[in-house]
């Protein structure tokens, strides 16, 4: 399982989402997805990330995403 994200960290995140400059949100965005803090990310680290925000839009809306390439 990946790293766990406390109540603060979430909240400062959002902050920076809302009101940080490009280059912090790029920054905590490469945090959020670099979760080994490695120092870069694979496409499966991408992968993971996007079917976890896949499975969160689902449990909120409802609405499948349909799989179409």
């Amino acid at each position: 399982m990946g790293k766990k994200v406390d109540f603060e960290e979430f909240m400062k995140y959002l902050d920076v989402l809302l009101n940080g400059s490009a280059q912090e949100k790029n920054e905590w965005t490469f945090k959020l997805i670099d979760l080994d803090k490695k120092g870069f990310f694979t496409v499966a680290d991408f992968s993971a990330l996007f079917e976890s925000l896949v499975h969160v839009w689902v449990s909120m809306t409802g609405n499948q995403i349909s799989k179409k390439m």
